[in-house]
């Protein structure tokens, strides 16, 4: 549920206020059964119930101001947070409530038509997801176990960037410098819990830092391609001595992306998305590189106000995760492959379309 409310105080100042509610509700019931020679019976010992309850309270304010070339785009966003996690099979709850307040300040200033010169301060959060909280474990095999963890904390973001952007027709070009430092980083960790069973959960790390740049570059070629690819080179380091490895751990870091979305004929749109990782940091070892590409269909039928979709993920079958762990106490090199390639389909019925008009 989302209230606004818009003013603008004379010529050159917008004010925006709103309250946003955010409730939901998600269920894990895992029920396994057990082989005993004659039939399959339940197994209490894989069996679990949880449910994760959140309801998140935020209020908004900007404040936007332009004079001239200038301009200064102030925000206040307060929340509170709380998070009730239902641990049925245990009897246990585990609450998790908290107020924060994340500022945002954005300037601007415009050299001449094609050029402007970008500085931005913002703190925002990542939270865990409900599956990340869950601490029932999923039997991979008898001797992999994976599980979450209901003590989590939300990561916080700061980000610092500065940005130059020059845009001419349908082609923009933006080039940005930046620095962000997150606290509670969210990272999976992966230990020996009886004997031979391993045991992956997600922990939080005590901070973790970037600086690099970044390029953007997005146009627009007649009115049958836009093409929008990304590049990022940025030195990437990890503190993880809260949970007993290296705090101070750093490295040269990457990564690419490509967007292209193509009209072949009258109403269709055909995108593909791909994307290049490099070798990334993890407290216990490090994450290798990877590539994806998914290829999508759409056909929009006007007088019907129908659209029909299709997606194909992973159109190259080369999309997997590597991860190395390399310590005193574990060394070990697991490899996640898609083993298959999904096409979905879609039917959309769009009933009415409604314009909002800015006062």
């Amino acid at each position: 549920m989302r209230v606004g409310y818009r003013r603008r105080l004379g010529g050159r100042l917008k004010l925006s206020l709103g309250y946003e509610l955010d409730a939901l509700q998600t269920d894990f019931f895992y029920h396994a059964q057990s082989f005993d020679g004659s039939g399959f019976v339940a197994d209490p010992n894989r069996t679990s119930d949880f449910t994760n309850h959140e309801t998140c309270h935020s209020f908004y304010a900007t404040l936007k101001y332009e004079q001239g070339r200038w301009g200064v785009l102030l925000g206040l966003r307060p929340e509170h947070m709380q998070i009730k996690s239902q641990l049925f099979t245990l009897d246990s709850i585990v609450n998790n409530a908290y107020f924060m307040v994340y500022p945002t300040l954005h300037t601007s200033y415009a050299i001449d038509v094609h050029n402007e010169l970008r500085l931005s301060y913002s703190l925002r959060v990542n939270r865990p997801e409900a599956d990340d909280l869950n601490p029932f474990p999923e039997y991979q095999n008898p001797l992999t176990l994976k599980a979450g963890n209901p003590y989590l904390k939300p990561e916080k973001v700061h980000s610092l960037e500065a940005a130059y952007q020059w845009k001419k027709g349908a082609t923009t070009i933006l080039g940005a410098v930046y620095y962000r430092y997150v606290t509670n980083k969210l990272t999976t960790i992966t230990r020996y819990v009886d004997g031979n069973v391993l045991m992956t959960t997600k922990e939080n790390m005590d901070n973790s830092s970037a600086a690099g740049a970044e390029v953007m570059v997005g146009s627009e070629i007649g009115k049958w391609l836009t093409l929008n690819v990304n590049g990022n080179l940025f030195y990437d380091r990890i503190d993880a001595m809260r949970l007993g490895y290296a705090s101070h751990k750093g490295a040269m870091a990457w990564s690419a992306s490509m967007n292209a979305a193509l009209v072949p004929f009258g109403n269709a749109l055909l995108q593909l998305n791909s994307r290049v990782l490099s070798t990334a940091l993890t407290p216990q070892g490090r994450r290798e590189g990877s590539f994806s590409m998914d290829i999508g269909l759409k056909y929009e039928i006007p007088k019907l106000n129908i659209s029909l979709n299709a997606t194909l993920s992973d159109v190259f079958g080369t999309s997997h995760t590597t991860y190395t762990i390399d310590t005193p106490q574990l060394q070990q090199r697991v490899e996640q492959r898609n083993g298959s390639r999904v096409l979905y389909f879609g039917v959309a019925w769009n009933f009415e379309t409604l314009k909002h008009k800015d006062r």
